[in-house]
C-alpha cells in the first residue's frame, strides 16, 4: 500500500507556516479536527485578533478555511487507506457532520468516493 501511495502522491500539501503564531495556528487546528474548530478561537489561542491570522494565513498561500479542509481530507485519507473505521465514523473523526458533505469533499478532492478510495487498496 506504501509503495502505491508514493506512485501516486497526494494532491494535498499542509502549509507550514513561517511565524510562531501561525505554525501554532496550524498545529490548533490539526489538533481540533474532530470538533467545531473556529478561526476566532484559534486566533485568540494564539494572541491575535482573528483579521491577523488570516492575513498570516496569506503565506502560505490557502485561506484558514482551505487549510482546515485539505487537514481534514488528508486525516480521512489516512484513515481510509490504514483502518477499518467506516466511512461515518471516519467522517466524524475529521470533524464533517453531514455525511454527505463529506462524500462531496472526499470527491471533489480524489475523484472518487470514500468507499470508492478504501477499496481501491488490497485487503
Amino acid at each position: 500500500m506504501t509503495w502505491r501511495l508514493a506512485e501516486r502522491p497526494s494532491p494535498i500539501v499542509v502549509p507550514v507556516g513561517r511565524s510562531p503564531e501561525l505554525r501554532r495556528a496550524l498545529r490548533l487546528t490539526q489538533d481540533r479536527l474532530a470538533v467545531q474548530v473556529r478561526l476566532e478561537d484559534v486566533a485568540r489561542e494564539v494572541g491575535l485578533a482573528p483579521r491577523s491570522l488570516a492575513r498570516r494565513f496569506e503565506e502560505t498561500g490557502m485561506t484558514w478555511r482551505a487549510t482546515l479542509r485539505w487537514m481534514r481530507m488528508l486525516r480521512a485519507i489516512e484513515e481510509l487507506a490504514a483502518g477499518d473505521a467506516s466511512v461515518t465514523t471516519v467522517a466524524l473523526t475529521v470533524g464533517y457532520t453531514p455525511l454527505s458533505a463529506f462524500n462531496a469533499a472526499f470527491r471533489e478532492l480524489t475523484g472518487r468516493t470514500p468507499t470508492q478510495y478504501r477499496t481501491s487498496f488490497p485487503p
